[in-house]
Formats: structure tokens, sequence, C-alpha cells
């Protein structure tokens, strides 16, 4: 069949489909690959069909972070077209085919009452600081008072993501302490929200995102994958919450094929740990069905850069058996269809996995019956096209003792030039902002101010140093940004120096040159760019 939704072997598709989701209300995709092309247009394909004729009304995107993702379904819940979508997590891109379905979303609930609209959100909490950043924000529209410790904690959780000037942040404070510090937090907010009549669907996001801090942050310390239950786990609450919310959901639920299935992985990288499906199917089991998917050769992209690997190709691979029997390029095959087929495929086959890079491609092996429902196999992979939401950041740390020439002072006059261009494509929550963090003396988070830099903008800032400031760090973030120049970056009167200045990015470059500028103190512009 091809994915196009309009052919007759389309038809039978949907034929297959809909035998396998009858009577279900939870309908999970597996991905095998991280970057298949054909995977992301089948599940485009599948939401199609089963929001317009079975009346699905929440789709889930697993692994893109829940916390983070409150902007994006506001933008597919309001009639018009304008919204500032937030990312936060370290893996902000999105599939050129993901944007569309956002997009189809979009246009499917224009004109709808609230209670016919499609709900689209992410599951994940793969870092914690969109979660910290909600909790600011929660507590200080309902004027909620937080202790000092408790707030600076936050605030250097919300600094986390996206790039390395921020590790120090947090390999400056053990796990257990930083814990500690948030447990007032969690009195406090549900206390708050117990008190209410009523709150928003904003504010209950918020509130959820907030009561999943914790395990954000067991999750993103965590030093391996047979020591993080906490991802999977905390998936299955946030979609507990959307039923509670909305007990009338009908879901489709996106994400790795590892994470999708209905049993604990067999000869994997975390043979014993309850993922995601486990959890769906252990209290849906009858409302549960899950397809997978398979692929018996081609490319696959790995990085949010679109580097390209190839598909393992195994002579015991499931994928290889499946090529060898059909020249079909696409096909949807019901494991559980007659007896024969569920005994044929819970022989121990291998199956695709690839995830973050050519090192974690590999094949395992799984009973597929058990695991699966249906598999869609895809003979040919062909790597997904990917709009990148990378950003930079570019950073500047003082030291008050070796720059007390710059720093004599109580206060932080900031002047420059800046000038920046977004990309022209669709790209939500673009722009530059500007931050400075003030540490002490164990480079620990006492607090920080940032500000939105305007396109083609003069910079004239004053900041009062904390009691206890050792260290400034200053830096411009960039995100969705084509090329952002920065001129005649001066501190209290002093140019800064330029090869003090650090990068830091997988998608941009840094080049200086010299400019024609207005002032006359260092006439160097530092340009980042594409």
């Amino acid at each position: 069949m091809d994915l196009s939704g309009t052919s007759t072997d389309t038809a039978a598709f949907h034929q297959a489909l809909a035998r396998i989701v009858s009577g279900k209300s939870i309908v999970g995709f597996g991905e095998a690959t991280h970057g298949t092309a054909e995977f992301e247009r089948a599940f485009a394909l599948i939401t199609r069909k089963l929001v317009r004729e079975q009346g699905f009304n929440v789709v889930v995107f697993a692994e893109m972070n829940f916390a983070d993702t409150w902007q994006l379904n506001k933008y597919v819940l309001q009639d018009s077209g304008e919204t500032e979508v937030g990312f936060h997590t370290p893996y902000t891109f999105l599939q050129e085919d993901r944007l569309q379905l956002i997009e189809w979303i979009h246009a499917y609930n224009r004109g709808k009452p609230a209670h016919e609209k499609v709900w689209f959100m992410g599951a994940d909490v793969n870092t914690p600081n969109g979660a910290a950043h909600n909790a600011l924000l929660y507590c200080s529209e309902n004027d909620i008072s937080l202790p000092t410790e408790t707030r600076a904690a936050l605030t250097a959780i919300a600094q986390l993501p996206l790039y390395s000037q921020a590790e120090a942040l947090r390999d400056s404070t053990s796990l257990k302490n930083i814990l500690a510090k948030l447990a007032p937090l969690y009195q406090l907010v549900q206390q708050h929200a117990s008190q209410q009549d009523s709150l928003d669907l904003r504010q209950l996001w918020l509130a959820q995102s907030i009561a999943s801090l914790n395990s954000a942050l067991k999750s993103y310390y965590a030093v391996s994958h047979t020591e993080d239950p906490f991802r999977d786990s905390t998936m299955y609450s946030n979609l507990k919450w959307v039923l509670a919310q909305r007990p009338d959901a009908k879901m489709l639920v996106y994400a790795h094929n590892k994470h999708i299935e209905k049993k604990l992985g067999i000869s994997d990288l975390s043979p014993d740990l309850a993922r995601l499906g486990w959890h769906i199917n252990q209290h849906h089991q009858k409302a549960f069905a899950v397809i997978g998917t398979e692929a018996w050769k081609g490319k696959y992209v790995y990085s949010a850069e679109g580097e390209a690997t190839d598909i393992v190709n195994k002579a015991g691979k499931i994928g290889t058996t499946l090529a060898k029997a059909t020249a079909t390029p696409v096909g949807l095959i019901h494991l559980n269809a007659t007896p024969e087929l569920t005994d044929f495929f819970n022989r121990k086959h291998t199956i695709t996995v690839g995830i973050a890079s050519p090192a974690s491609m590999y094949s395992r092996t799984k009973e597929l019956a058990e695991a699966f429902d249906a598999i869609l196999y895809v003979r040919e992979s062909s790597p997904i096209k990917i709009r990148e939401l990378y950003g930079f950041n570019l950073a500047l740390e003082l030291d008050r003792a070796k720059h007390a020439n710059m720093l004599k002072s109580n206060s932080l006059i900031l002047a420059g030039a800046t000038s920046y261009t977004t990309l022209d494509s669709y790209q939500p929550g673009k722009g530059v902002k500007f931050t400075v963090n003030f540490l002490n003396k164990d480079k620990e988070l006492i607090s920080f101010k940032a500000a939105p830099v305007l396109p083609d903008s003069k910079l004239d800032h004053e900041f009062v140093f904390p009691d206890a400031t050792a260290y400034v760090l200053l830096s411009f973030t960039g995100e969705k940004v084509q090329e952002f120049s920065l001129a005649d970056l001066t501190i209290n009167g002093i140019p800064a120096k330029e090869k003090d200045l650090i990068l830091s990015s997988k998608s941009y470059k840094k080049s200086y040159y010299k400019g024609n500028n207005m002032q006359a103190t260092s006439p160097t512009v530092i340009r980042v760019s594409l």
C-alpha cells in the first residue's frame, strides 16, 4: 500500500486497521526507529482516519515532554492561528510530517465546540526544566509564596537545558538535596488547587506538570536505563490525568516500540523495566491495541542535525523474513488473526531497534504477538525531514575576583547592539532571550534575570548584584534563529573580550569579523549563523 490515504490498497489497509482497533479506546503506535518517515506518515494516516470516523480525541506523542506541550495543545484548540509555543526539552526538533499533523488537527478543530476538539500532548519527563518553569509560573500567578531555597532550586532547574552552560548548576547540587528543597512546593500547590472551586485546563496542566517534577529529576539524574523506571511510569500517570480531565477520551499514543509494547522487554537493554505500554495494558487491557513497526532496510535519522545511518539488516530479523515473503513496500499484519500467525510471530524473531545513534542500532529477540497486536512493515525506511527547533547559547562567565575592574560596582550595566533573523518556516517560539545568572562561590544559582531581545535593538540594562554573588553568567539564547549578531558588548563601560565568549550549540557555527560600528570601542561583531 501507499501512505497517501487515497489509493485502493489504502482502503484494504483501513479494513485491516478497523479489525485491529474495533472496540478499543487506546491505540498505541510504535516506531522501530526515531527517524523513519514512513512510520510518521502511517501514524498521521491512522490518526486522521480514527479522529474522523471513530471519535478519537487525544493525540499523544509520548516522548515529547508533558510540561512543554501545553502551548502546542493551546494552538490546536484555538480557532486563530497565532500562539507562542515554548519548548524546553533538549530534543526540540519536529519532523515535517508531525508538524503537518499538528496543522491538520488545528484545522479539524476550527469551529467545533470544546467537547469535540482533539487534544495534542506529550507525556514524557525527559528533562525537569519545563516542569520547574511551570512551577514558578503557577506560583507567581496564584500568589503562592515559596521558601527562598525552594525558589532558588526551581530557578536553577529551569535553567538546565538546552546547553552545557547549565551543567555546572546541576552538578553542583545532589539530587537528594534538590528533592529536599522542593518538598514544600508540592504541599503548597496541592493545598492551593484543593481550595479552588475550579481551575481552567491550562492551570490544571501546569499543576500536573508540577506533580511530575520529582520523577523528571530522578529520570534526569539516572545514569542508565535500568535505573530509570520513572519515565514510563510518569508517562502513564500523565495519561491517567487526561482520563480524569476527559472521561470520554479516546487516545492515540505514539512512542518507540520499546515504550509502547504490552509486555516487558525480552533481551533488551532494560529487560525487566515496566514500560508505558505495560502500564496501559495492566489497567486497560480490553481497551488497548498496539501496532508496532518494523523496517527491512534503508536509512533513518538518528540526530537533530538530520544525520542518517543504515537500518541493520540481519538474517534472523522479522523484516528480512517479510521481505522474502512479499515485495509490498508497506503493509499491515494482524499478528493474531489466526492461531498459526500467533504461533509464527511468537517464535523468537529479532526486530529493528533504532534510537539515538548508530551505536544503539541493534536487534533483539521478541515474542511479537505478545508485544503487539499488529505490525506495520516497511520494506525500505526513508529518513525523516526535520525542521530544527534548536538554537544557540552564547555565554560569558565573569569571576568577580578576576574581573574586578569590570565588576567593581554593585551594579551590572550592559550595553551593545544586537540583530537577528528567524527561520522563515513555521517555527513556534522563535527569538532570542538575554539572561543574567548570579552564582555564589560554589557556582550555585542565587537568582537570574531574563528579558527578550528584539531584532535590531540596542542593549541598555542595569542589574543589581545579590548578596553572596561570586560569579556572573551572561547568556544570549536563540531559538529557531537563523543568524544572530552581537556588536560592541560592554559591561560597566568596559568592552567584553570576544575570546571569553563561549558558543554552545550543535546546529550553529560562530564566526568573528571586523565591522564598521558606530561606537569606537571594540569594533568586533560576534556572529552566530546556521
